[in-house]
């Protein structure tokens, strides 16, 4: 729960923690949330999996939490790898939104006429 705790003092709400990728799919359709923290590996199932299933009806920006390569992810995809400090995660989520918020399909980047 240390990130969590993290989350909150840094003045972000956490709406939901989850350990299966089941949980993580039915939290991200109930909250839809403004980004998620995915760790790659659960207590059962893979995050790398749920994300899939969630990129399938709702395109929430996101960082993977792992210590070691993320095959199958998007190239515009965060990845925070452990262990790391408060500072890294702030840099993550900085990325994460600005990524996506300039990622063509998420109806927030620029368009031109």
């Amino acid at each position: 729960m240390l990130l969590m705790e993290t989350l909150m003092s840094m003045g972000h709400t956490v709406c939901a923690v989850r350990a299966t990728a089941s949980g993580a799919v039915a939290a991200a359709t109930r909250y839809v949330p403004d980004l998620m923290l995915v760790d790659t590996r659960l207590g059962r199932g893979s995050g790398v999996a749920a994300v899939a299933q969630i990129r399938q009806y709702q395109d929430i920006p996101l960082i993977y939490m792992s210590g070691s390569r993320i095959p199958g992810r998007r190239p515009t995809d965060i990845v925070l790898y452990k262990p790391f400090v408060e500072r890294d995660l702030a840099l993550a989520i900085f990325d994460a939104m600005m990524r996506h918020r300039a990622e063509p399909g998420t109806g927030h980047g620029s368009t031109s006429s």
